[in-house]
């Protein structure tokens, strides 16, 4: 059986399950102002041996049940969104409906959009809704954002993508959380995509660069990390080079063109700084998918199952949304809860916290990945979340909830 190695920094004992609710609450997660949920089943913790187990209750603080009954008052929480049909957004909905198994939090959130207006605009209509606080999946606005739903007495949660400005203008907020940061992340992306193709003996590589041609510092940091892989591995002898750099975006006639073209030549590989499906059809029609491998920033699920276990993709960098973005809720209702020392540092102020971003090329590691979501259980369970809120476990410290997040990697995971 496939199981998640667990961490001994916490110990789930810690956990009240008093009444662990067969087909979960009523709160969930709400598309715009609709207040649908998801009914997904509340999986039980995945214990070290692997075998599935209620945490014991230990009498902690309130007797809380993790049924989807604490706190008393559902806690509304806004999610910024730029694409409601982007594959991970879903992913993080997913498990945001698996939490509301546990805890009573409904999920608001906004249509796909794309500027900082309509970001400003929502968050004043989760306020207006009765929301408590912010997820910033996507910020536009920056520390306007933030200082937005201060003003409206509510909390916020992002990393404005690294922006130290931003983060240096509302850090002392009483209602900014802070969030997770991924350090060099863009360019360590860039970089360790170039590293896996090389290891896998890629040699002649095409490269999809994305907005670094428009100055999009995202994928200007990704190209970066992707050409000096290449440069050391050069300096170190191999022949692994960039033969063609494909720029922008699909759909357009340029893309379609160079696409067209890097097909007619000699190649190895296609990486790509943002997703990489719009090449399966192409290469297939090409009869190329023996011989050109794939390597993208992207998810684990269907979309690239078949690809990855073919081996045509052979490296994707994942931000598991558990991870990276679900930190977001204990973060938020220990700080609705009056226990915001839990998620701040010991100056008081917002805390940006590392986690880290997963190179996949394992086939065996996608798919435990992979396995784990589709039968609706989680890298990070109701239970470790449970964990890490002080209504649950008064003992949790700021320093627990940080090592807990930073410390999963893809090496953690195991047959």
């Amino acid at each position: 059986m496939k199981v998640w190695k667990r961490f001994g920094a916490l110990a789930l004992s810690a956990v009240m399950v008093m009444g662990m609710a067969a087909c979960g609450s009523d709160s969930g997660t709400t598309t715009d102002t609709q207040a649908e949920t998801s009914g997904a089943e509340a999986a039980g913790s995945e214990a070290a041996d692997g075998e599935s187990t209620a945490a014991e209750s230990t009498g902690t603080t309130g007797g809380f049940a993790l049924d989807g009954t604490w706190p008393e008052e559902t806690v509304k929480i806004g999610f910024v969104a730029f694409d409601t049909t982007d594959e991970q957004y879903l992913a993080c909905m997913d498990y945001f409906d698996y939490l509301s198994n546990y805890f009573n939090i409904e999920i608001m959130s906004s249509e796909s959009l794309a500027d900082a207006e309509g970001e400003l605009n929502f968050i004043s209509d989760c306020a207006a809704a009765g929301c408590k606080a912010i997820i910033g999946y996507y910020n536009e606005a920056k520390a306007e954002s933030a200082k937005a739903a201060a003003d409206l007495g509510m909390y916020y949660w992002g990393g404005f993508g690294g922006d130290e400005d931003a983060y240096n203008e509302v850090k002392d907020n009483e209602y900014y959380l802070g969030g997770y940061t991924l350090g060099d992340a863009e360019y360590n992306a860039g970089y360790s995509m170039a590293q896996a193709l090389i290891e896998q003996g890629c040699e002649k590589i095409v490269l999809c660069s994305g907005g670094a041609s428009m100055g999009v510092s995202m994928f200007v940091d990704r190209k970066a990390g992707f050409e000096a892989a290449v440069e050391e591995a050069q300096a170190d002898g191999s022949s692994a080079e960039i033969v063609y750099e494909i720029e922008g975006w699909p759909g357009t006639d340029s893309f379609t063109a160079d696409q067209t073209s890097v097909l007619d030549m000699d190649i190895d590989a296609i990486a790509s700084t943002f997703g990489v499906e719009m090449w399966f059809q192409p290469l297939m029609n090409a009869g190329k998918t023996d011989s050109v491998k794939l390597a993208a920033i992207g998810v684990v699920n269907d979309t690239y199952y078949d690809f990855f276990n073919e081996g045509i993709v052979t490296c994707i960098v994942y931000d598991c949304e558990e991870v990276v973005f679900g930190n977001a809720i204990p973060m938020i209702l220990n700080a609705v809860n009056g226990d915001i020392d839990a998620v701040r540092n010991e100056d008081g102020t917002a805390a940006l916290f590392p986690v880290q971003r997963w190179t996949v090329t394992n086939i065996d590691d996608y798919n435990t990945i992979y396995d784990l979501h589709s039968n609706g259980e989680y890298v990070i369970t109701g239970e470790d979340v449970a964990n890490l809120i002080k209504a649950y476990n008064p003992e949790t410290t700021a320093q627990d909830f940080f090592d807990f997040y930073g410390g999963f990697s893809v090496d953690s995971i195991s047959e």
